[in-house]
């Protein structure tokens, strides 16, 4: 202490170190000094003090998992309860769009789910608790999913209590305002947010999501459905949500209605459904219609988890000439980029290598995410077709003055070098000297990827 004197910031470690050793109790009280004082603080969190914000509340959470839980879990659960009391008054003085803050708190929350089957609380008390935060306090999210993580330890009583408590907030809740009630607090598609709608609303949604989390929590499929109103039910996420539970229950027939009865709806949602669809004919027995969909599903999106399905349901040797027909339909199917992606990662890289070469001026340089991985692959086996993909994006940096590419560029170039030697027969092609001398000719003057070069 004596050598850290005059220095704040080393003081403050230097006191939390000794702390650390003073045991649990000790310990504790301190975490709860500070956990308070956060929590008082109103002061707006800059950007630039941000890092300091994270790393004090990460340095209270690990404190409490690491030096507190082992030695008392029941105390550790009181502190991270009181932890994630910090995130709404966190949130509401700071920027959170990098996400940095809102990590802390979701660790929290399966710091919480871990002490909680340790800690043991009493389930009716505990189904209170949560009623309060994650149904009552969730204001800004930092409860969701807390149900299921205290499901275990709620059991059978303390999800029956908890269910009743958000029925019994449901019927309290009275008929709604009407759309114009109370001040403007925004606007949406619909035109002016009115406080009184919007809060009802709010409240009614985190209610009924309340009631599928318990709804799953007991593996009660029926009372999953009961929550949903006629729309949601045939809605894409519905019907898929519906279908799952049934599936998991074992009444996959029951699954496979819902699933035709979906309406149509946002494409993002289609995979899920196809996914869904192909889970509930296999537990009918129906292999071959499953079959036939990951070969439609695989077709329309080249997505490589259903071909490899696919593959896997066919008898032995039919596979070899399926994958064949598959990766035939891969290249011929349209976007040459997209037929790399899948070439490069099935992997098939002698087809990706003809790929490439087939059609050297089709590859776009801009899409350095894919061609630069690609040309990586491809560089052992096939050479050409790496320097044909490095050119390309050698080309689009400096007809482009891409400058912040520049280093890419250089070290593409000195790569193409290095593989010069390897490739016998450049074709129709310009040999490596050419191709240097070209860029030499038609970019002199951009110094700053010449210096690097150099």
């Amino acid at each position: 202490m004596e050598l850290v004197a005059g220095n704040a910031a080393l003081k403050h470690l230097a006191r939390w170190a000794l702390l650390e050793q003073a045991g649990a109790a000790h310990l504790a009280a301190e975490i709860r000094k500070r956990l308070a004082t956060l929590k008082r603080s109103r002061s707006f969190v800059a950007w630039n003090k941000q890092k300091t914000l994270v790393a004090d509340l990460e340095r209270q959470r690990t404190l409490i998992m690491e030096k507190i839980a082992p030695e008392d879990p029941v105390l550790a659960l009181d502190l991270m309860w009181r932890f994630l009391e910090l995130a709404a008054p966190t949130y509401e003085r700071s920027d959170d769009s990098n996400g940095r803050i809102g990590d802390v708190f979701r660790t929290a929350l399966q710091d919480l789910g871990t002490l909680l089957p340790v800690a043991k609380p009493e389930a009716e008390a505990l189904a209170e608790q949560v009623y309060a935060k994650a149904v009552e306090g969730n204001n800004y999210g930092e409860y969701d999913g807390l149900i299921g993580r205290a499901a275990s330890t709620l059991g059978v009583s303390g999800l029956a209590r908890l269910k009743a408590e958000v029925e019994g907030g449901l019927k309290s809740s009275g008929c709604p305002p009407a759309e114009d009630d109370g001040a403007v607090i925004g606007w949406g598609i619909t035109g002016a947010l009115h406080r009184d709608r919007f809060e009802y609303d709010h409240r009614q949604r985190t209610l009924n999501s309340a009631l599928l989390e318990i709804a799953d929590a007991q593996g009660d499929a029926d009372a999953f459905i009961a929550t949903l109103d006629p729309d949601e039910r045939t809605s894409i996420w519905g019907a898929v949500a519906i279908a799952q539970r049934l599936l998991r229950a074992g009444r996959a027939d029951e699954a496979l209605d819902y699933l035709d009865g979906a309406a149509d709806g946002p494409s993002h949602l289609l995979p899920r459904l196809t996914e869904t669809r192909i889970a509930v004919l296999e537990a009918l027995g129906q292999a071959d219609d499953a079959q036939t969909l990951r070969w439609q599903a695989f077709e329309e999106t080249l997505d490589r988890g259903h071909l490899k399905a696919f593959l896997e349901g066919l008898p032995d040797f039919d596979d070899m000439e399926a994958e064949e027909r598959a990766l035939d339909h891969v290249v011929s199917a349209g976007n040459p980029h997209d037929a790399l992606v899948f070439l490069i990662n099935w992997p098939a890289l002698e087809r990706a290598g003809t790929l490439v070469r087939a059609d050297p001026e089709t590859w776009d340089g801009d899409f350095y995410e894919i061609l630069r991985p690609a040309a990586e692959a491809l560089e052992s086996n096939d050479p050409l077709a790496a320097t044909i993909l490095r050119r390309a994006m050698i080309r689009f940096t400096l007809e482009a003055a891409r400058s912040k590419r520049y280093k890419h560029a250089a070290r593409h170039l000195m790569e193409c070098e290095g593989l010069d030697a390897a490739i016998e027969d450049y074709g129709d092609l310009a040999t490596h000297a050419e191709f240097l001398a070209e860029l030499r000719s038609n970019h002199a003057r951009k110094s700053g990827f010449w210096t690097l070069v150099k």
